[in-house]
C-alpha cells in the first residue's frame, strides 16, 4: 500500500503539467485539501524517501503516531477524490 502511495505521487509529480499561471505548484494544488505540514510530510516520505524511522526522530513523534498521521492524510485526499467523482 505504501508502495503504491509512493509510484502514484511521483508519478503524478513526473506527469504534472504547470497551469498556465507559473507561480502555481503542486503544493498549492493540494491546499485546502491538506495543509502544508501535511504536504510536507508526504513529500518527505514518498519524494524524498525518508523512513518512518529518520521522520520519527526528526519530528519528534513514536512510529504509531507518524503512521497515523499519515493515515490521516491519505483519507483527507482519498475523501476529496471521491467527492470529485
Amino acid at each position: 500500500d505504501e508502495n503504491k502511495w509512493k509510484k502514484n505521487l511521483l508519478r503524478y509529480q513526473q506527469n504534472y503539467l504547470p497551469p498556465a499561471e507559473s507561480h502555481i505548484s503542486l503544493e498549492t494544488e493540494l491546499a485546502g485539501i491538506i495543509s502544508k505540514e501535511e504536504f510536507e510530510l508526504l513529500w518527505h516520505i514518498y519524494v524524498e524517501g525518508y523512513s518512518y524511522k529518520e521522520l520519527c526522530h526528526k519530528m519528534g513523534l513514536t512510529k504509531s503516531n507518524l503512521a497515523v498521521r499519515i493515515h490521516r492524510i491519505k483519507t483527507k485526499i482519498k475523501k476529496h477524490l471521491d467527492q470529485e467523482k
